[in-house]
This record gives C-alpha cells, sequence and structure tokens, in this order.
C-alpha cells in the first residue's frame, strides 16, 4: 500500500474520495514530479518492436533471419527477449525492416535501465546514497 500524508488522507476523506482512486491520483503527481525516477509499469522489449513489425509486414522469423544472415535461433532468443540485440543485428534489421538501428539500440538500452531502476539492489543502494549526501 502507498504511504499517503495525512493532510492527504484527511483532504480525501473530507472529499469523500475513494481511498484507492486517491492513490492512484497521488502515484501520477508524484511521477509527474520525478520525471527522471519514473518508471513504467512494464517497459517496451526490443523484440516486441521486431516481432511487431514481423507481424504487420506478414513476415515470418525464418525470413528475416534468411534476409538479414542472422541465425535463427538468435533471431528467435532475442525477439523473446532472452538475448540482446547487438548493434550488428540492429543494423541488418534497420536493412531489412527500414526500423532506424539507433531506434533498437535505444528501447532496448531503456529497457536495461528500467530494470536496472526496478532492481532491489539498485534500489537499496540508491536510498543510501540519498541518505549519505543529507
Amino acid at each position: 500500500r502507498l504511504h499517503v500524508p495525512d493532510s492527504l488522507r484527511a483532504t480525501r476523506s473530507r472529499l469523500g474520495i475513494p481511498r484507492l482512486l486517491h492513490e492512484n491520483i497521488y502515484r501520477i503527481t508524484m511521477a509527474k514530479f520525478s520525471l527522471n525516477q519514473a518508471v513504467p509499469f512494464e517497459s517496451t522489449q526490443v523484440g516486441e518492436v521486431i516481432r511487431d513489425e514481423l507481424e504487420a509486414r506478414d513476415m515470418k522469423q525464418s525470413e528475416l533471419s534468411d534476409i538479414t544472415g542472422i541465425q535463427r535461433s538468435i533471431l528467435n532468443n532475442v525477439i523473446k527477449g532472452k538475448r540482446a540485440l547487438t548493434p550488428e543485428m540492429a543494423v541488418l534489421i534497420e536493412a531489412a525492416l527500414d526500423i532506424p538501428a539507433y531506434v533498437l539500440m535505444n528501447i532496448q538500452s531503456q529497457d536495461g535501465l528500467n530494470k536496472a531502476r526496478a532492481s532491489e539492489r539498485v534500489v537499496l543502494q540508491l536510498e543510501k546514497i540519498s541518505l549519505s549526501t543529507l
């Protein structure tokens, strides 16, 4: 359960706003104030983007593999999120699907950062860092 300051809890009660709705509004408001720390509920994986593009083109993974020269098993693992996309693969996929390589790499990088920010070890260490800088 989210900790909502007492002053806001009193306002919620006075206005008759349901607790869960109020907590969601509070969460959204706080995210706006700390956008650099906001993490999407579920980040986009580069494999999802490739899969969606293949579906839109009615193309099979095997066809993309043949066009790019990327081994089918490797491509399949990238699409499933079990393997990282390399810059070389991104350039080959860019040529085949016309998705800029930098976009694919940025999606992968952002997904990795989101996972790092959400990891328990990093969260605990960030709390230590913020306490030590007070």
